[in-house]
């Protein structure tokens, strides 16, 4: 007899509220844009970040002559 033999075949409890309504419920799980203007903050910082990479790049082909 295992630890859990008097509740394995116990009925789920049943629950008080109503079951709520399949649009509702995907309403939930729609994806969302939390942080507001994070995705065009990541693309500006990843724009200068090339453009400091090619400063370097040009700096480097300026110190070789």
């Amino acid at each position: 007899m295992g630890n859990y033999d008097d509740i394995i075949k116990m009925k789920r409890p049943d629950s008080g509220r109503a079951k709520m309504d399949i649009l509702d419920r995907a309403k939930i799980f729609m994806p969302f844009a939390a942080l507001k203007g994070y995705e065009e903050s990541i693309d500006d910082i990843n724009n200068i970040t090339d453009k400091i990479e090619e400063l370097y790049t040009v700096r480097e082909e300026v110190q070789e002559f």
